[in-house]
């Protein structure tokens, strides 16, 4: 084998050194630790917007059940509107609403329904509704 030959196979080489393999090992092992921290923190949103939803869907239902009563069924105050929990009695949600004549009584009422629950890191959340109920029949 002449000389210029040895040159060439040491500029061309056909196989991966070792540290070539330790590096691109290195890279694929940070590759896949950033691809499992992204799903679980999709996991987490998902799971945080599950719980939004639901108390949305909780608050709109109930503000819409007091409001389709009329005026006449409701009367000014805070009132505890009861708390939903699960099947193990963790409490998922509370809800409270309120009635206020907001300074023109007979009128017309303002509700508010507020629900408050708790996100994965146990920090409390409220949501609130609101609506106006009119007298259809106002006192002069």
């Amino acid at each position: 084998m002449s000389w210029l030959n040895k040159l060439r196979r040491r500029l061309n080489p056909t196989g991966s050194t070792l540290i070539e393999v330790l590096i691109a090992g290195a890279l694929l092992a940070i590759g896949m630790t950033a691809i499992a921290a992204m799903l679980n923190e999709s996991v987490f949103s998902s799971r945080i917007a599950m719980r939004k939803t639901e108390a949305s869907e909780l608050g709109v239902s109930t503000l819409e059940r007091l409001a389709s009563g009329g005026y006449a069924s409701l009367s000014p105050g805070t009132f505890d509107g009861g708390q939903v929990r699960d099947d193990a009695g963790v409490l998922l949600y509370h809800m409270m609403y309120l009635v206020d004549a907001g300074g023109v009584p007979d009128e017309a009422y303002y509700l508010q329904v507020q629900v408050t629950y708790r996100d994965n890191l146990r920090r409390e959340r409220t949501q609130t509704y609101g609506t106006v109920v009119s007298n259809p029949t106002p006192t002069p």
